[in-house]
Formats: C-alpha cells, sequence, structure tokens
C-alpha cells in the first residue's frame, strides 16, 4: 500500500541541505567511479576473460558492484526522508511541498546554495520557477 508523500515546508526542507551536500557530493564522487570502472570493463571480451585477463576484468566487477550498492543505498537513504532523488549527475532532487492547495515540488541542485525554485509534479527541471 502507497502511503501519501511527506510534505515538506520550505524551512524543513532547507534544514536538510547541511546533510544531503555530503551525501550527495560522495554519491556523485561513486557514481563517477563507477562510470570509469564500466569504461575500463567494456574492452574486456569474453574471450579475453579466459585468456589471461580474467583476475583484472573480477576485480573491477566487484569494485563495480560494490559501488553500485553503496551508491544505491545511500539514495535509498535520501528516499527515505521522503526526499526523491531525480538526477545523481547533477545532484537533483525534489521535496513534495504544498503551494497554492496543490502538491508541487521544491527543487534542489546540490551546487544550489540553498531552496531557490520549485516546479510542477510533471514538468521538472525545465519547468523549474523561482520562489
Amino acid at each position: 500500500m502507497d502511503h501519501p508523500p511527506h510534505l515538506f515546508s520550505h524551512e524543513e526542507a532547507s534544514a536538510l541541505i547541511p546533510v544531503l551536500r555530503p551525501m550527495l557530493r560522495a554519491i556523485q564522487e561513486q557514481k563517477h567511479e563507477l562510470d570509469t570502472i564500466r569504461l575500463k570493463l567494456e574492452p574486456y571480451t569474453e574471450a579475453m576473460r579466459t585468456n589471461g585477463h580474467a583476475t583484472e576484468a573480477a576485480q573491477l566487477e566487484i569494485k563495480l558492484r560494490d559501488l553500485a550498492h553503496s551508491i544505491g543505498a545511500a539514495v535509498a537513504e535520501i528516499q527515505d526522508l521522503g526526499i526523491e532523488v531525480k538526477d545523481l549527475g547533477m545532484g537533483l532532487v525534489d521535496f513534495p511541498t504544498v503551494r497554492d492547495d496543490r502538491i508541487v515540488y521544491l527543487c534542489w541542485m546540490v551546487d544550489e546554495p540553498q531552496i531557490d525554485f520549485w516546479h510542477e509534479l510533471d514538468t521538472g527541471l525545465s519547468g523549474r520557477e523561482p520562489l
């Protein structure tokens, strides 16, 4: 059964920024490392894995799996707060809120000093409006 979303006040969402910023930065670093490992794994064909490169490929795959698990756990921790993670690369998150008697999102990116934008549920980043 789905629960209604937690609705954040601007003050409540803003108070979470000092906690979210380092979490999102760490996720971004891990995602960059994960993407780098994926690129390193691309040249390892199945034939190469059975011809002397199996250990290298296996080590990269273990690291890839560990990073993916760590990123997933960190994202789940943010989502458990009622915050929607929209884009890991940009560090983009949305906080459900009420504006003019309807549910919308407060929108924040990790590089922004504070929450200054909102958007409708169906518009996303391109529909951001100043508060």
